[in-house]
């Protein structure tokens, strides 16, 4: 219930900070041996058919557990997504809502979103606008290079409705369940550490 009114509900735990802070280590570790722009980004979708530890994300019995109670038993992993965001970087995720471009039926998607390190104000947290899943906005692509969405699709919110924006604070090894037509974005990451949240595409 609190879902379909709100649109998200939070924090919940899927698994232990020692557990997110080794994969996070992993993670880093690969991502930084890596040598071109182009080998930082092809990787970062469809995440669990590349990484063991994304791919055993997915299965995680906590996380399905809160899937199948907000959109039945029935479901299918259809997309699973890096978002990172390195020390003191520019990147952002514009305002949007998935469903502008996923075009899937109301109410059978939504996405999970792990944190795999501390994810906070100061680091680009997640930000939800709540009750905007009842609402379709118009989008508008506009290109950045340190935009994270590959089409710089974007909402332009009121200050009325910035004001309203709830901050998604979670510790490593905690998840955040949205809606699929739930406007949300994320700031830049003024911190000294890595960003790495981790999200999954759910489907019925």
């Amino acid at each position: 219930k609190e879902f379909f009114e709100k649109g998200f509900v939070y924090p919940i735990r899927a698994f232990n900070e020692n557990e997110a802070n080794y994969i996070k280590q992993n993670y880093i570790n690969f991502y930084e041996n890596l040598n071109s722009d182009r080998e930082k980004v092809e990787h970062k979708t469809k995440a669990h058919l590349l990484f063991d530890w994304a791919n055993k994300i997915i299965f995680d019995k906590n996380i399905l557990n809160v899937v199948k109670s907000i959109i039945g038993e029935n479901i299918v992993a259809w997309n699973s997504l890096i978002f990172l965001k390195p020390p003191n970087s520019k990147k952002f995720v514009s305002y949007h809502q998935d469903q502008n471009y996923w075009k899937i039926k109301m109410d059978k998607g939504l996405t999970v979103q792990i944190a795999l390190s501390k994810s906070t104000l100061e680091n680009g947290c997640l930000q939800i606008l709540p009750e905007s899943h009842k609402k379709n906005y118009d989008h508008f692509d506009k290109k950045d290079r340190n935009n994270l969405l590959a089409r710089g699709q974007e909402i332009i919110l009121s200050s009325d409705e910035n004001k309203k924006l709830k901050n998604i604070i979670l510790n490593p090894g905690e998840f955040c369940a949205f809606h699929g037509n739930i406007v949300h974005g994320s700031k830049i990451n003024n911190s000294n550490d890595y960003r790495f949240l981790f999200s999954i595409r759910y489907l019925t």
